[in-house]
């Protein structure tokens, strides 16, 4: 359920922020993005609010609308942790494995008790010395599908896994859909994606109807 519609926004960056959450939880991003926009007007130094809608943007793959706003949040903060980490996610979405392997390593050398950064530089490692299927100019290893698994993009796993068992008969990538499928998480990312459709289908008529 989404919430009320209201003509009037809060002041604070923490307000911004929780209405933001609200939206996307409910599966309006496009919206989400927006609040986050209103709020930085008001709250400029306030770099949780910038830091979320560089995670809506990564969401729905706008990643250089995202990156531009993490590069910006890493010059005013430069030991800020989760910025370095999702350049890293996104250099992995772009195939970028050095650029990835060096924000990992910056986040690592800043929180060296995160285990998720050490787990992603070992999959990098891994993806670089495996010999995959080619993709384009993609190679997809099972190691790559890991690692989305790791990003909580289990859809992108599956589809990896799916292309392996095609390429290979692998049985083992058989199971390994089974149990990504079955779990929570790829649920959780079918309706993500069934609601994020379903409101961009909404804002399209709404559109027309207002020409």
């Amino acid at each position: 359920m989404k919430p009320e519609e209201s003509n009037s926004y809060p002041k604070e960056g923490r307000e911004f922020l929780k209405l933001a959450e609200k939206y996307f939880s409910s599966g309006d991003i496009e919206k989400a993005i927006e609040i986050c926009e209103k709020g930085e007007k008001n709250n400029p130094d306030y770099i949780t609010l910038k830091f979320f809608r560089s995670k809506l943007l990564y969401h729905i793959k706008r990643f250089e609308q995202a990156k531009k706003i993490i590069e910006l949040i890493l010059k005013e903060k430069p030991d800020y942790v989760p910025g370095y980490k999702i350049l890293g996610d996104i250099f992995i979405q772009e195939q970028n494995w050095e650029q990835a392997k060096v924000n990992f390593q910056k986040a690592l050398f800043l929180d060296p008790w995160d285990d998720t950064i050490q787990e992603r530089l070992e999959s990098i490692e891994k993806i670089k010395k495996e010999k995959g299927l080619k993709n384009g100019d993609i190679f997809l290893t099972p190691s790559m599908a890991e690692l989305y698994v790791k990003q909580g993009l289990v859809l992108e796993a599956v589809n990896i896994y799916r292309k392996l068992y095609k390429a290979r008969k692998n049985k083992k990538y058989l199971e390994r859909i089974e149990e990504l499928e079955n779990s929570t998480l790829y649920r959780k990312n079918i309706l993500e994606n069934q609601i994020f459709v379903f409101n961009s289908w909404l804002k399209a008529i709404s559109n027309l109807k207002n020409r």
